[in-house]
């Protein structure tokens, strides 16, 4: 990844972990909200992140414990942003 290059919204998270597993995820998490609209679309956005990363998971052919920490990384990165995604939400 170059590192000009951002993902995962407004940069560096407490996490980490999604700027390196999740990074496809993150960059159409990212084109959602550059393309912005009301709630209905911040709402489909988080979803389909979500959605898409546990697909990151499931392709990604981790063993048991990686896996399930994976997947709970990710419930609990869909639930920040969920939450704190709308202060960089394009509102329309």
């Amino acid at each position: 990844m170059d590192e000009n290059e951002k993902f995962c919204g407004a940069g560096k998270t407490a996490f980490f972990i999604p700027q390196f597993i999740f990074k496809a995820s993150c960059k159409k998490h990212d084109d959602y909200y550059s393309r912005g609209g009301g709630l209905i679309e911040k709402i489909k956005a988080d979803t389909f992140f979500y959605a898409y990363m546990l697909e990151d998971i499931s392709k990604g052919g981790f063993k048991f414990f990686k896996k399930y920490f994976y997947f709970f990384m990710a419930s609990l990165y869909f639930i920040v942003v969920s939450i704190l995604g709308w202060t960089v939400f394009k509102w329309n």
